[in-house]
């Protein structure tokens, strides 16, 4: 917790050597932690405490970069995600359908076009 205060605090300048992605690495911690929650109340403890361990593990190195490549193998995400987009009409499953496949879209062209550029990570 620390680090995460000190990191709020006292942002870094992303420069041409570098590419600590500060926006992107708390997006992602702040909607990661919020789905703590669905998944302990809908999926078993152990995914729980699974998905709990992952996403605390890489807050103690004292550094909050690469922060997107430890928390996308977290799979109980997933499984919540999926859960989530099939609840409501069917209407509503499509929206949500077309919103999840959008996101994952717009995630993977910046990191092909960060990849073409040669910048080879995302932290």
């Amino acid at each position: 917790l620390p680090v995460l205060i000190n990191y709020i605090q006292h942002p870094q300048v992303v420069g041409p050597y570098n590419w600590d992605f500060y926006s992107l690495n708390l997006i992602m911690i702040c909607a990661f932690f919020p789905l703590l929650i669905p998944i302990f109340r809908k999926l078993p403890g152990t995914y729980g405490i699974l998905t709990l361990v992952f996403l605390v593990i890489p807050l103690t190195s004292g550094r909050l970069t690469s922060i997107p490549r430890y928390y996308l193998v977290v799979f109980p995400v997933y499984m919540i995600l999926a859960w989530w987009s099939c609840r409501g009409s069917q209407q509503q499953q499509e929206r949500k359908h077309t919103f999840i496949v959008a996101s994952f879209a717009i995630l993977l062209s910046l990191g092909m076009v960060m990849f073409t550029l040669g910048v080879y990570s995302l932290a």
